[in-house]
């Protein structure tokens, strides 16, 4: 009886560890704050082979789910000029309620935090500074 007890928790636990079908093909979408400066921009954008990343603008951005359904990491490299500006490193898959962003800056300009724009839109806001 304990061998089929393991085995049943065991099985449940293989299975929600891989992706539901319904949480595969997730599209989230990053755009600048409209409180950062209009110098900012998105110079430079790479991501690992777990997720696509689509750069909409200088201002913006797309990232989305591969076939595989896994999560992945990309990097946004924000500046406003050669001496100041961000990386982004973004976590983000099917997973996770929302991205995880953190940053480097150096110079002049600050990452301050994402806001999520409201329920349902899959769409964030980088407040910089």
């Amino acid at each position: 009886m304990k061998k089929a007890g393991l085995l049943l928790i065991c099985s449940l636990f293989f299975i929600n560890a891989n992706a539901s079908p319904a949480l595969c093909g997730y599209k989230d979408f990053f755009h600048f704050s409209t409180d950062t400066t209009p110098a900012a921009y998105i110079s430079y954008a790479s991501y690992d082979h777990d997720i696509f990343l689509n750069v909409m603008s200088p201002r913006s951005f797309l990232i989305y789910d591969t076939p595989a359904c896994t999560s992945g990491y990309a990097d946004v490299y924000v500046n406003v000029d050669a001496n100041s500006g961000c990386v982004l490193h973004i976590k983000d898959g099917p997973f996770m309620r929302h991205p995880d962003v953190k940053a480097g800056c150096t110079g002049n300009l600050q990452f301050l935090d994402m806001t999520y724009d409201g329920i349902g839109t899959h769409s964030y806001s980088l407040i910089f500074r």
